[in-house]
């Protein structure tokens, strides 16, 4: 059995008033890194930090994946609640959460190989954040 996960190459700033969309792709590595199944596989939770300095109260997102770049294809979510990020103990300007997804989907016709879209909303104080990292963890279900 397999398992991987997809993670961003860009690191965009985000915001409070609309969604923003990053590519999730394989990651470029040194290690194996397997390629996303098309289907038979478990789409298990998100990795989502991000950094904001100044003065920040309210730390919550919202999100959900797609398989376009245009967010018109849903794949996953959105998220049934909206989720609070913890800060970092020794970095402060760092936010971090995590996000159960627990979906089984298949790759559409017109869906690109291991590459997801994920959308971000930042809540309150979090709007201009950067993201550092977004990963979407996987593992297969069944072995041939």
């Amino acid at each position: 059995m397999s398992s991987g996960f997809l993670q961003n190459s860009a690191t965009p700033t985000l915001s409070s008033s609309s969604y923003v969309g990053i590519a999730l792709v394989k990651p470029v590595s040194d290690i194996p890194i397997f390629e996303l199944p098309s289907a038979m596989v478990r789409w298990s939770h998100l990795e989502i930090v991000v950094n904001k300095s100044g003065t920040v109260s309210g730390q919550s997102f919202d999100a959900f994946l797609s398989w376009d770049s245009g967010g018109d294809d849903i794949a996953a979510g959105p998220l049934q609640n909206s989720i609070t990020m913890v800060q970092g103990q020794t970095t402060t300007t760092r936010y971090m959460a995590t996000a159960v997804l627990d979906v089984h989907p298949s790759l559409p016709d017109d869906g690109t190989k291991s590459t997801l879209y994920l959308w971000l909303k930042m809540h309150n104080d979090l709007n201009g954040a950067t993201l550092s990292r977004a990963r979407m963890y996987w593992h297969e279900i069944s072995k041939g």
